[in-house]
């Protein structure tokens, strides 16, 4: 189960700081709370809104997923789905497009167990 947020908490149990020498920025725009003890592939999608662009300056090479585990942030391996997932139907589905700056999907590479994490 999953819930797409607006911005991270100011008072949450995580910070931006606590990124590591891997990560360049973390964005407060946006996240996504994921939670679930069945390991998976997570896919995660943006739009127009989410300002990616300005997030990666336009290479979504440097786009990347990220979890709150062990007092640090996580990169989590994924790739930049090639047609990327259109959730805005009753059905989701992979039909849309080349994932863009504007408008796109990315999955983990592996299975991942959402509550290993807190965020």
């Amino acid at each position: 189960m999953g819930e797409q947020l607006d911005a991270l908490p100011m008072d949450g149990l995580f910070t931006k700081t606590d990124k590591g020498r891997s990560l360049n920025f973390i964005s407060d725009r946006e996240y996504w709370y994921i939670d679930g003890i069945v390991p998976t592939r997570i896919t995660l999608t943006w739009n127009v809104n989410s300002q990616i662009g300005a997030l990666t300056n336009y290479d979504l090479k440097k786009l990347n997923i990220v979890v709150w585990g062990d007092s640090k942030w996580v990169h989590i391996p994924l790739n930049v789905d090639t047609v990327y997932l259109n959730n805005n139907n009753s059905l989701p589905i992979y039909n849309a497009g080349i994932s863009t700056t504007a408008i796109g999907s990315i999955t983990t590479i592996d299975n991942i167990v959402p509550d290993d994490y807190l965020a």
